[in-house]
């Protein structure tokens, strides 16, 4: 491509989900509505779990986590996203969209490493529950947490430099509603495929590990819970389980849907109806599909 359709683009220009106006008002107080209570329900899981000797349990420390993870990773787009929404705030620069892809695919790789370590707390208080309090240590859970959020910074600065280190075109509009790695990709001038490869690999590598430990900890869960013959004891250990495998059905479903698939079939449409629900209400109801409908924490409230 000929130098002068190269250039060091300083700012991007964000579509949106929509160019309909009555639309855009629609999404935004949609938006509006279920922002607060997303962050109010992972904040007020926080400090309960925090403050409620009750919930002092690996189960409710791991999701302590996740829920102040879930603030973050809601934060790194909900507020740009209403910006562009309806305050029509479309432009965002260079340094920002580099921190917003790095904070997504780190809050991404953390969250999935996350749903591991609390497969295999599960695993453990199910399967081996005569080691448990041995097995899961406070020392080792500590070194868990620190291993998925180590994992996660990485994955991010790996594909951030693995993407801007690459010329950007004079086209500087990205289809979105936030600064993602598909429609970024389609902005670059030189040849990316090694560079598209790399992140698929990473992504699959990521991808492959934590579902394979998931679907592994729960094939043995379910041959331990099926073992059981109190008819109790088996709800107990089902109900455990439940709520967690939601939210991983979420998480993966989204991804493979998004990312996993042929470049024929991209359509950014499909891709922001998707983001649009994933991140704003599947936020929102994880809370409540996690912890909110356990007796424990109805009786902390």
């Amino acid at each position: 491509m000929d130098q002068n359709d190269i250039t060091a683009v300083p700012e991007f220009i964000l579509m949106g989900l929509t160019d309909l106006p009555e639309l855009q008002v629609l999404h935004f107080l949609v938006f509006l509505a279920v922002y607060p209570i997303s962050l109010l329900l992972n904040l007020g899981l926080t400090v309960l779990i925090k403050i409620d000797s009750r919930l002092h349990t690996l189960m409710y420390f791991f999701l302590g986590y996740l829920s102040a993870f879930y603030l973050s990773y809601f934060s790194a787009i909900a507020l740009k996203m209403l910006a562009v929404f309806f305050l029509e705030v479309r432009t965002i620069s260079l340094i920002e969209c580099t921190i917003q892809i790095y904070h997504f695919v780190a809050c991404v790789t953390i969250e999935g490493y996350l749903l591991v370590v609390m497969a295999y707390d599960c695993f453990t208080a199910i399967c081996n529950p005569l080691v448990y309090t041995v097995v899961m240590s406070p020392r080792v859970c500590t070194q868990l947490i620190l291993c998925s959020y180590l994992i996660g910074f990485l994955q991010g600065l790996i594909q951030v430099l693995l993407i801007f280190h690459l010329p950007f075109c004079k086209l500087n509009i990205i289809n979105h509603f936030f600064c993602d790695l598909s429609p970024i990709l389609k902005l670059l001038c030189s040849n990316t495929f090694p560079s598209e490869v790399l992140l698929f690999s990473l992504g699959l590598f990521n991808g492959t590990v934590t579902s394979l430990e998931i679907v592994v900890s729960y094939v043995y869960i379910l041959i331990t819970t099926l073992k059981i013959r109190s008819a109790t004891g088996r709800c107990k250990a089902f109900s455990t389980c439940v709520s967690h495998l939601t939210v991983v059905g979420s998480l993966y479903g989204t991804t493979i849907f998004i990312y996993i698939r042929p470049s024929s079939q991209y359509t950014p449409e499909n891709d922001k109806v998707v983001f649009m629900f994933y991140t704003p209400v599947m936020l929102m109801l994880n809370p409540l599909i996690s912890s909110l409908r356990k007796k424990d924490v109805k009786d902390a409230l």
